[in-house]
């Protein structure tokens, strides 16, 4: 017999501690990445700020390519542009621009010094010059580093690499400060310009594992931030190569300046797809700027450590998920929202106030899955609720008009046997006016106590339909079978025991029960059922009461009691 759980608090928070065991499985494994970017991306507009005035791009761009002829220039192109840098003020002069190779003999003609040579001339006497190495992987060799020609290897001042993180959505956020082969030996580009001008206190940044050092030919990688994108593409202060070169911009407006130089012009920059709205690329040169303002400002971003972060994960899952199981189920889509709104606000408020960024989809998903399960349960109650005799426990009659219209159509369609069996206590008027009605309500439980134990047996369902009438549907079984099973429950209620002093048959409890089925045809219908199955009781009770009778049904005739 089906009761009503009121443990349903302790299920619903059994169902929540699930959901918080879901989120941290989706952290874990990083399911939903791509959607914790989403929202971390639309928070890009709060780190927005005006371009430093002490940075400045000289972009080789459109423009310097169309004057100074196709790319790459002769190295003695870039001595000149340092000459003349030389002759201002400026902080550090980074080049984003790989000189791995030596320049062709073939290219020295009439020149005292080859195009390397001069460069490297150029470079040492300013010495200011960083240069750029790069990671590449050679199907022969596996992982090398590309490093500057010796000469100017000998004459920069410092070296730094340019290897960019992409995430799992192809767009640029974050870097580790320090890369190498075999060992994280060299600083990122930008970092060796803050470390050549004074600039870096304290490297920020996640430190990685000891165990990732000294694996041979891999690429190591340490202190990782997340850099935030202070402003669109060309946002910072950028002139054309051309310009400066040809002294177009003035001398002063380059004092102390840190000078970044590197290939903007379509086609040939190599761009990086950002977080800002609409997919908007940027390129390399722009993109160590951004490295560069975010160290020196301290506007780096970190992560939470990955245990870190299941932690959290969990925590906030399991208290928000605690609400739905705590509070008014019917205020769910209310608090749902609620929630989801709070937990982007304690992100966002986090992200700004501590520079740390937590990923909170798994969360979010996690509130979601525990306001369905929820108000699923809840719902599932109230169904069984409105399904249920409160007294019993057994079925309603709601329940039984409902599928007696449900198994009808199901015998219809297969052809096969629906029974009914209703049952009436005897004399229960006489009992009640004997022992109270108190009692009277405690046997109507044991009756249907009987009825319930009997059901699960034969399974078929039982229902109250009246004050102290009870029915049974029984699929795909036909009368006389029926017939056996009424018979048993009549027994079994006899074997109770229960006293009865108002009966004129017996001085215990008993039952009378029609009994009848029919294959549902066009020329009868479910009320046919209930009709001649009653008519079935009311010659039960006529009889003397305490017996099952079957009203037999043959073909189209419905007569005959036996």
């Amino acid at each position: 017999m089906y009761k009503v759980d009121h443990s349903l608090k302790r299920i619903s928070i059994v169902l929540v501690l699930l959901s918080s065991i879901i989120a941290v499985a989706l952290q874990h494994w990083k399911i939903v990445e791509y959607f914790d970017w989403v929202i971390y991306d639309l928070q890009m507009p709060l780190w927005s700020e005006k371009a430093p005035d002490d940075v400045l791009i000289i972009a080789i761009d459109e423009k310097s390519i169309a004057q100074l002829g196709r790319w790459p220039w002769p190295r003695r192109t870039h001595a000149k542009l340092i000459d003349r840098l030389s002759k201002a003020n400026t902080g550090p002069i980074i080049f984003d621009v790989l000189f791995s190779e030596p320049t062709l003999q073939g290219d020295q003609a009439g020149n005292k010094l080859s195009d390397d040579e001069r460069l490297a001339q150029s470079m040492a006497e300013n010495k200011k010059i960083i240069l750029p190495i790069a990671g590449v992987v050679s199907p022969q060799e596996g992982i090398q580093e590309l490093l500057p020609i010796d000469p100017l290897f000998q004459a920069c001042q410092s070296l730094g690499h340019t290897d960019l993180e992409l995430d799992s959505d192809s767009k640029f956020r974050r870097v580790f400060l320090y890369a190498g082969l075999n060992d994280a030996r060299w600083p990122n580009l930008s970092v060796a310009a803050l470390m050549a001008n004074n600039g870096v206190e304290k490297l920020p940044g996640q430190r990685r594992e000891k165990s990732y050092y000294g694996r041979k030919n891999s690429w190591v990688r340490d202190y990782y931030i997340i850099v935030p994108i202070i402003g669109k593409p060309k946002h910072f202060h950028t002139v054309s190569y051309s310009d400066v070169l040809d002294g177009y911009i003035p001398l002063e407006a380059l004092n102390n300046k840190t000078i970044f130089i590197g290939v903007t012009a379509r086609g040939l920059a190599i761009t990086y797809p950002t977080p800002l709205r609409f997919h908007q690329v940027m390129s390399g040169v722009e993109i160590q700027a951004n490295i560069y303002e975010a160290v020196r400002s301290h506007n780096t971003i970190r992560e939470l450590s990955h245990t870190v972060q299941l932690l959290v994960t969990f925590v906030l899952a399991l208290l928000g998920s605690l609400i739905f199981s705590l509070a008014n189920w019917t205020k769910n889509q209310f608090y749902l929202i609620a929630l989801i709104v709070a937990v982007i606000i304690l992100s966002e408020t986090f992200l700004l106030l501590t520079h740390i960024y937590m990923p909170i989809v798994s969360v979010i998903v996690a509130y979601f899955i525990s306001s369905l399960f929820i108000s699923s349960l809840y719902l599932q109650q109230l169904k069984t609720v409105a399904e249920t005799d409160s007294l019993t426990g057994l079925y309603n009659r709601h329940f039984f008009d409902i599928n007696l219209a449900i198994m009808w159509k199901k015998g219809y369609k297969k052809q096969s046997y629906l029974s009914l069996l209703i049952i009436d206590i005897d004399y229960f008027k006489q009992y009640n006016d004997s022992y109270g009605h108190a009692q009277g309500d405690q046997t109507l439980k044991k009756v249907a106590q009987v009825l319930d134990q009997q059901g699960k047996l034969f399974s078929y369902k039982a229902c109250r339909v009246g004050g102290e009438e009870f029915a049974c549907l029984i699929e795909n079984c036909p009368p006389n079978v029926a017939k056996i099973y009424a018979e048993k429950i009549r027994k079994e209620v006899e074997l109770l025991g229960i006293e009865h002093k108002g009966s004129k048959i017996k001085s215990l409890v008993t039952v009378s029960i029609g009994v009848a089925g029919m294959v549902p045809n066009n020329k009868s219908n479910k009320q046919d059922l209930f009709n001649v199955t009653d008519k079935a009781l009311y010659r039960a009770k006529k009889k003397g009461r305490n017996q099952v009778l079957e009203y037999h049904i043959s073909g189209d005739d419905l007569g005959g009691i036996t």
